[in-house]
């Protein structure tokens, strides 16, 4: 069974929230100072990009949780792929800063021996990190025949 699991908008807030604020610094500014054209044009790159920023995260990462390993898919045309077994998994951690806890969102940090993925900006994260741990639990591991 595979489970998809991407980033979510609302993680990308403080992005959305800069952006208005400098759209709204911007329509000050110029309706006090008069800036000049190429000012403009440069603040309103800098609020596209904060808007295109999550998007292009949303589009190019991916995480799958599959029934014996988890992985992290990045790229759009041309994709790779990082995978840790669930029986190679060392520790996993789950991070909700403030802004996190009130708006339900965080992420899960699982490490494997020699690899890193961090699942960014997730809601329910604690959802996902029990059902991770859930998996790490069931992973029958091998037994050795006693020689008595």
């Amino acid at each position: 069974m595979k489970h998809k699991i991407k980033s979510s908008r609302i993680s990308f807030i403080g992005n959305y929230f800069l952006g208005i604020s400098l759209l709204f610094l911007m329509f000050i500014a110029n309706l006090t100072l008069n800036l000049p054209t190429i000012i403009n044009y440069f603040f309103l790159i800098i609020v596209i990009l904060l808007f295109l920023e999550p998007e292009g995260i949303i589009v190019y990462k991916s995480y799958n949780l599959d029934s014996d390993h988890i992985s992290e898919i990045k790229g759009v045309f041309v994709k790779r792929m990082t995978a840790i077994p669930y029986r190679a998994i060392a520790d996993h951690r789950l991070k909700k800063g403030i802004i996190g806890r009130i708006l339900n969102y965080g992420d899960v940090i699982i490490t494997g021996p020699k690899i890193q993925i961090k699942i960014k900006g997730v809601r329910t994260p604690e959802r996902l990190y029990k059902e991770i741990e859930k998996k790490v639990a069931n992973v029958i591991t091998p037994t050795t025949p006693s020689l008595l």
